[in-house]
């Protein structure tokens, strides 16, 4: 548990990378299913203050909170101190031992995601209270169209030219301002702010 980039407070995994025999960390983003080296400049993991497992919960009390200056071996009592003794009996889980995930109701996602999109076209209006907003649903149409399965790319890293060939498509009739948001949804208010 610690803080990340972007996201702030977070929780990251972390496991031995494979063939390390415990020299080496991963450090695994839940949201994204990334992982990054222990090491690695790049991380967005940029403090940990405590790690925890099914047996207890360790305090980090190093010099450093920087997980590319850490040492993780839980049992150095020079740098992680439990919060449990070693002697206690297993700690319960107050968690269910399996989840049980109903089906997403189609119809709510769909009017949450005429409610965000409303909410996001009112505000850049608001942004551009000086100046006519046009927006073109054709090309709304469009992108819409195209942004999931550029997601579906995202995720398996492969980029496909089919992809390109709408873009150029959209492009050669609309001038484009902007960016796509790759983001869990949370709250309206994280989105326009």
């Amino acid at each position: 548990i610690g803080s990340a980039v972007p996201e702030g407070p977070t929780a990251y995994v972390l496991s031995e990378a494979p063939g390390s025999s415990g020299v080496s960390y991963w450090l695994w983003n839940a949201s994204t299913g990334r992982h990054y080296t222990q090491h690695e400049a790049y991380c967005p993991l940029t403090r940990v203050g405590c790690v925890f497992n099914q047996d207890n919960i360790w305090g980090n009390v190093q010099d450093y909170d920087d997980p590319s200056r850490m040492v993780f071996d839980l049992q150095n009592s020079s740098h992680w101190k439990p919060l449990f003794p070693t002697d206690m009996p297993p700690l319960l889980s107050v968690q269910q031992d399996t989840l049980q995930y109903s089906e997403t109701d189609t119809e709510q996602v769909k009017i949450l995601q005429e409610r965000i999109e409303r909410s996001v076209r009112e505000h850049v209006m608001s942004l551009r209270s000086r100046f006519i907003t046009r927006w073109n649903r054709l090309c709304s149409r469009k992108l819409q169209a195209l942004l999931p399965r550029l997601e579906e790319r995202f995720s398996s890293s492969t980029v496909v030219s089919e992809h390109y060939s709408e873009l150029t498509e959209i492009t050669a009739n609309f001038k484009l301002l902007g960016f796509p948001i790759h983001w869990g949804y949370s709250d309206i208010s994280d989105i326009t702010s």
